[in-house]
C-alpha cells in the first residue's frame, strides 16, 4: 500500500458495485420469471434493461480511473478485461429475457428455466464475494468461491443434460 497510492481502491469499490449490479440483474430476471402479471414483467424488463447503464456507468468510471492513475493496484489489463466482462454479463442476461419474451416461453412451467436462473443468482452472489474479498486480498475467500462456483458450473451442465433429456422425451 506504501507503492500504490490510496486511490487504487477505487477499482476494486467499482469492481463490488458493478458486481451488486450484475446481482440486481440476477435478481431481476428471477422476478421476471416469477411473474405471472404481464404489466409486472414488463415493468420488471424496463427496470433490467436500466441495469445496463449502470454496468456501461460503471465501466466508463473504471476506465476514466485507469487513464488517469500511473499506477494501479492490479494489472491494467486485467482491470480492463474484468470491467468489460462485468458489463457482458449484465447484457447476456437482459438477452436472456429478450428471448424469454421474443419465444414466449412461460417461465412457470420451465423447471429447468428456473433452475438456471437460480443458479445464476447463486453465481452473481459469489462474484460479488469474490470482489469484496479481492479488494481485502482474503486468497482463502477467493480460492472457496472458486470452489463454489466450479459446484455450479457443474450444477449448470447437469441442468443441461436434464433438459435435453426432456427434449428428446
Amino acid at each position: 500500500k506504501a507503492i500504490i497510492p490510496s486511490r487504487g481502491e477505487v477499482f476494486f469499490d467499482l469492481f463490488i458495485k458493478a458486481a451488486g449490479n450484475i446481482n440486481d440483474a440476477a435478481d431481476k430476471l428471477a422476478d421476471i420469471i416469477n411473474t405471472v402479471d404481464k404489466k409486472k414483467s414488463e415493468q420488471l424488463s424496463r427496470e433490467l434493461r436500466g441495469l445496463r447503464k449502470n454496468a456501461v456507468d460503471f465501466h466508463a468510471e473504471i476506465l476514466q480511473e485507469l487513464n488517469s492513475q500511473f499506477m494501479t493496484p492490479i494489472d491494467r489489463g486485467d482491470i480492463h478485461q474484468i470491467s468489460t466482462l462485468q458489463v457482458k454479463l449484465v447484457k447476456r442476461i437482459i438477452k436472456i429475457s429478450k428471448k424469454l419474451q421474443s419465444y414466449a416461453i412461460d417461465a412457470q412451467v420451465d423447471d429447468c428455466l428456473i433452475q438456471g436462473v437460480n443458479t445464476l443468482q447463486s453465481i452473481a452472489t459469489c462474484l460479488m464475494n469474490v470482489m469484496s474479498a479481492l479488494k481485502a486480498s482474503d486468497h482463502d475467500a477467493i480460492k472457496a468461491e472458486g470452489y463454489k462456483v466450479n459446484e455450479f458450473d457443474e450444477k449448470v451442465s447437469d441442468d443441461l443434460g436434464h433438459a435435453m433429456q426432456k427434449i428428446q422425451a
